[in-house]
C-alpha cells in the first residue's frame, strides 16, 4: 500500500505496480471490498474487488490488468477459432485430394467462419473486459502526462 496525503499530487511518479484510483487520478492506498451481484434471473452472488480507501472507487494495479486483460483477449480468440475450426471440421464443402489444398481450404473456412462470430468475440470480450480495459487505459494515459 502507498501513502498518499494529498490525493492530486501532480507530480506523483506512475508505477504500474501499485493500486491506481481512476477517480482520485493517482496511486492510492486500497482496500479489498466485498461487493455484491444479482442477475436477471434472481441469483446472487459476491465477489471481491480492490477499492481505493478515500472515495470507494473500484481501481487495481495496471500492471496486473494488463495481464488480464491479455490473458481474456488470447483465451476468447482461441475459443472463437476452435469453435470456428469445429465447424468448418463438421460440414466440409469438398473433399481435396492434394494435402496443401485440404489445408489452405480449411484455413481459409475457419478464418471465414471466425469473421461471421467476430461479433460475439467482440461482445464476449466487452462484457469480460471491458471495465478493465477502460480503467488501464485512464491509468496509461495519466502516466503520460506525468512524464
Amino acid at each position: 500500500m502507498m501513502e498518499n496525503t494529498n490525493m492530486n499530487t501532480p507530480e506523483q511518479a506512475p508505477n504500474p505496480t501499485a493500486f491506481w484510483c481512476p477517480n482520485c487520478r493517482c496511486h492510492t492506498d486500497s482496500v479489498e471490498r466485498e461487493s455484491y451481484i444479482s442477475d436477471s434471473q434472481g441469483g446472487s452472488g459476491s465477489t471481491y474487488v480492490e477499492s481505493c480507501v478515500s472515495c470507494k472507487a473500484v481501481g487495481g494495479i495496471p500492471a496486473q490488468q494488463y495481464k488480464s486483460l491479455i490473458r481474456a483477449t488470447t483465451i476468447i480468440a482461441l475459443c472463437v477459432t476452435t469453435l470456428a475450426a469445429i465447424m468448418v471440421s463438421c460440414f466440409p464443402k469438398t473433399e481435396s485430394t492434394s494435402t496443401w489444398n485440404a489445408i489452405t481450404t480449411f484455413c481459409l473456412n475457419t478464418l471465414g467462419v471466425a469473421s461471421v462470430l467476430s461479433p460475439g468475440f467482440l461482445f464476449a470480450w466487452v462484457v469480460t473486459c471491458g471495465a478493465t480495459f477502460l480503467r488501464y487505459r485512464k491509468w496509461r494515459k495519466w502516466a503520460r502526462k506525468q512524464r
